[in-house]
């Protein structure tokens, strides 16, 4: 849903000196007889709501334990959240009502990711495995990708229901566990957005090491318990993680054409690009272009537009992540400098 300021209605009546704030919480449009023509809008508070930044989604998400939890914890992006701080300011009763009306809610229910995630614990650990978080589930204190959570309390091993604890504080617990609420907001984000171009090398699948942190040991069938392993643990992290070859760094130049056309490779500081049905860059917009006959230093990063055209990593220096990309489309030709 976009915000559209009073002003940029296109419907002139009724003008905008007809909406008058009578305070914090109310906003009247006034019709010609005011005494008795005007509807009241309230200005509803958003303080309960937790905006998270670097997310595109546009709607207002809840969590709870469950349908008879009434201790309800409301994020939204950051975006979203700053137009709806923009129409209570200006007090336009329309974006900010329908932002928060129930019928576009979403609503999660956590208990059953929270009853599977405990139920994994035990069968995990018989195949040698100890999860330490998964997705938006941390145990053991150990923490995933933001700060922002909540602990989210069984009572006992056998799933019997606690309270749903408050964003930054502790319980009862089993195997403490706790939801990241943040995490899990990136990855709904990520659900519903489209997939982006650093994608496909995983078939638009997030890799498991960026979802989930673990460690490898031994499990005592007799004992009924799990301990680490330092040798398959550290032979499972190098087989997740392996050591990434630092790139070869080359001067390359783009090459004069002698067609008429002035070609050249837009540079851009991000790998998300989009393109036209012809391969042409669609965005983001160039912050400069290596126009024919100049050089740069870098690497071939990857192919893109369905193998047909490149992207360049811009780097001189093989120790540091390249911080922006030229783009190599229809007409360009790039040569190695001899």
């Amino acid at each position: 849903m976009d915000y559209i300021r009073l002003v940029d209605i296109n419907n002139t009546y009724p003008n905008l000196p007809s909406y008058i704030r009578q305070s914090d919480t109310q906003v009247n449009l006034f019709g010609l007889y005011r005494e008795t023509n005007k509807l009241e809008f309230p200005l509803p508070s958003i303080d309960y709501i937790i905006p998270v930044d670097d997310l595109k989604l546009r709607t207002l998400i809840g969590f709870r334990r469950n349908e008879q939890d009434t201790n309800i914890k409301y994020y939204t992006s950051r975006l979203f959240y700053d137009d709806m701080q923009a129409s209570n300011v200006e007090g336009n009763p329309y974006f900010l009502t329908q932002a928060i009306n129930p019928r576009f809610l979403i609503i999660v229910d956590l208990e059953r990711f929270i009853s599977v995630f405990s139920n994994l614990v035990e069968i995990e650990n018989r195949q040698g495995v100890d999860i330490q978080f998964n997705n938006f589930i941390s145990r053991n204190g150990t923490s995933g990708t933001s700060g922002t959570s909540g602990v989210f309390g069984t009572s006992s091993a056998s799933g019997t229901a606690g309270t749903s604890g408050t964003s930054g504080t502790s319980g009862v617990t089993v195997y403490n566990l706790t939801i990241d609420y943040e995490s899990l907001m990136k990855y709904l984000d990520w659900v519903l957005s489209p997939s982006e171009l650093e994608e496909i090398d995983t078939d638009g699948v997030i890799p498991a090491e960026r979802l989930a942190k673990w460690k490898a040991g031994d499990y005592d069938p007799i004992m009924g318990k799990w301990s680490v392993n330092t040798d398959k643990d550290a032979k499972a992290k190098e087989k997740i993680d392996p050591p990434v070859p630092k790139p070869t760094i080359e001067r390359w130049i783009v090459k004069r054409q002698r067609d008429g056309k002035r070609n050249g490779m837009g540079v851009v500081n991000t790998t998300n690009i989009t393109f036209t049905k012809n391969g042409e860059k669609r965005s983001p917009k160039s912050i400069r272009v290596i126009k024919e006959g100049q050089t740069f230093s870098g690497y071939l990063y990857k192919k893109v537009f369905n193998e047909k055209h490149t992207l360049w990593a811009l780097q001189s220096d093989p120790d540091s992540p390249a911080t922006e990309w030229a783009y190599q489309g229809p007409g360009d030709v790039v040569e190695k400098v001899k």
